[in-house]
């Protein structure tokens, strides 16, 4: 079965964000080393609270890339017996009359 458009564009896009994310928490980190100390400390900071949405991030996009590559087969719905199936059961004629 093909995948949809729309699931495979919301993968690129959940991607994109995690990948932007990474990206701004890196650029944090490397702009923390050539800052002044004070300015150090408030740019770890801003990456460490960054990373924690980038790292759920990177997990949620693996988890929807890996769902969405699996073929296991949905199960099927249970669904209600029929007359001929009670007929066929090894219920006594006496439980199929009180069931109908």
């Amino acid at each position: 079965m093909k995948r949809s458009h729309w699931i495979t564009g919301a993968i690129v896009l959940q991607a994109l964000w995690a990948l932007a994310l990474v990206g701004l928490v890196v650029f944090l980190l490397v702009l923390a080393r050539k800052a002044s100390p004070e300015v150090s400390a408030g740019l770890k900071t801003g990456s460490a609270v960054l990373g924690v949405p980038a790292l759920f991030a990177i997990a949620s996009w693996y988890g929807r890339c890996s769902d969405s590559k699996s073929k296991k087969p949905v199960a099927e719905q249970p669904r209600a017996m029929s007359r001929v199936d009670l007929l066929h059961s090894p219920f006594s004629r006496d439980t199929i009359c009180q069931i109908q």
